[in-house]
């Protein structure tokens, strides 16, 4: 699996866009159009759901993603430049990694890149956000009643230590707890 970091770096490397172009509103062409091909390739290489990437993308709806994905999909089927451009980047991507495969010693990336670290940053929210919603989806269960409620405060307490650990406000969960503090 490719990382979505690389993905995105390279798409905005063949646009002539920083990384942090690509997550941004704009609807100017060349950065709509890098956005579009980072996500139709997160799409297909990945599998990455539409939520997921309209998630990854800061976008308000996965629809907007979905409409994105068909647009792309049109026009690399029209446009023998995009076609290229897509096979190129696809191409890229194979040989980096493969690159990955050999270890990081061997070869020297810059950790100092803001671009990356931008990206690692969302990449983490990201999964955050996906914990989160998991958090919320058990608890969710628990009130409702579809659990055994021999074991809610165990699954409860692990559920808020979880959630602590990583950060997640109690008032994200919809929850009111004495024990929690974030």
């Amino acid at each position: 699996m490719l990382s979505n970091q690389h993905i995105i770096e390279i798409c905005a490397r063949h646009y002539r866009l920083s990384p942090k172009e690509l997550f941004g509103p704009s609807r100017k062409k060349m950065i709509s159009q890098a956005r579009q091909l980072a996500m139709k390739i997160i799409r297909d290489e990945n599998g990455y759901t539409y939520q997921e990437i309209a998630l990854l993308f800061n976008r308000a709806h996965h629809t907007t993603v979905m409409s994105n994905l068909k647009n792309i999909d049109t026009l690399i089927k029209s446009n023998a430049s995009l076609k290229n451009r897509h096979s190129s980047i696809l191409k890229e991507l194979s040989e980096l990694e493969t690159k990955e495969a050999i270890p990081p010693a061997m070869w020297n990336p810059d950790p100092t890149d803001q671009d990356s670290k931008l990206v690692d940053s969302i990449n983490a929210m990201h999964h955050l956000k996906k914990a989160e919603k998991e958090i919320k989806r058990t608890l969710n269960t628990i009130k409702n009643g579809n659990i055994d409620p021999s074991g809610y405060g165990r699954i409860l307490s692990s559920l808020l230590e979880s959630a602590k650990s990583a950060g997640i406000p109690a008032k994200n969960l919809g929850i009111k707890s004495d024990n929690y503090e974030s």
